[in-house]
């Protein structure tokens, strides 16, 4: 037992100076390793601690900012207000002259072999009230509200092709079908306001609407307006091709209504408003 016991101890011996061995081997490691660790400044550490209590940071840049809410409505109102005078205009002007009108000598003369005369006359009368409502609302939005414009001589240009296309298109439709006509016209602006897009981003309006955004005039009109009102760098080419394709296409079907009436006998004129 004694021999045993002898041979233990030996073999605990042996154990404890390889343990002491590794020890040793650990000490050195541990000083080499603490010798590579950066010694860090008091702006350093930090700077560190920022990052990583906040790894992700966000900054914001505002692109033609405007100094009150009113500059971001005022596009959206100034449309309402030019399709609004369209409206107002046919409800007092008619959209296609009479039929007969009499001579000097009191005889009736029939005007029929120059309907198409007679068409873009009562357009042209519309647009010369037209323009000078868009000029008018303009010198309001700016000079009686206080609306800072950051491009005004091309708002009042805009402001007029816009108010030619809802004069036109309001004519068009008043010369189709008379005062049912006219409530079409109503319930066009009505889908224009709804899908302008102008309180929210149109992408969080319904499908239909957003399908109807990039068709009408009046979409195109308001973002022409934001941006000579803020002063941003979108073209304003889609705005006026918009514009025009619809002025274009109402004149045509006011010219095929004055047309289709002039082949008819006067009494069975198509009815237009007085």
């Amino acid at each position: 037992g004694a021999r045993l016991v002898a041979a233990g101890a030996g073999g605990l011996a042996d154990d404890g100076t390889d343990i002491a061995t590794d020890a040793q081997a650990l000490a050195g490691g541990l000083r080499d390793d603490a010798a590579m660790i950066p010694a860090w400044s008091d702006a350093a550490r930090a700077e560190l601690g920022g990052v990583v209590a906040a790894p992700v940071a966000v900054a914001g840049t505002r692109l033609n900012a405007v100094s009150t809410t009113g500059s971001g409505l005022a596009p959206y109102f100034l449309a309402i207000a030019l399709w609004v005078g369209a409206l107002a205009t046919y409800l007092v002007l008619p959209a296609l002259p009479a039929q007969d009108v009499r001579s000097r000598d009191d005889r009736p003369r029939d005007h029929r072999s120059r309907w198409w005369l007679g068409a873009l006359a009562t357009f042209l009368v519309g647009a010369g009230l037209g323009i000078v409502q868009a000029v008018l609302a303009v010198a309001v939005l700016r000079y009686g509200v206080g609306i800072e414009v950051a491009r005004l001589p091309g708002l009042v240009v805009v402001a007029g092709l816009a108010v030619l296309a809802a004069v036109a298109v309001t004519q068009a439709l008043v010369a189709l079908s008379g005062m049912r006509g006219w409530f079409l016209a109503l319930v066009l602006v009505v889908l224009q306001l709804s899908s302008a897009g102008a309180w929210f981003p149109i992408e969080t309006a319904p499908a239909l609407f957003q399908a109807l955004h990039p068709l009408l005039p009046m979409s195109h009109a308001i973002d022409a307006f934001r941006t000579l009102v803020t002063g941003g760098g979108a073209s304003l080419v889609p705005a006026v091709l918009v514009t025009a394709a619809w002025t274009a296409g109402a004149l045509v079907v006011t010219v095929a209504a004055a047309r289709l009436r002039a082949g008819r006998p006067t009494g069975e004129a198509l009815p237009v408003p007085a």
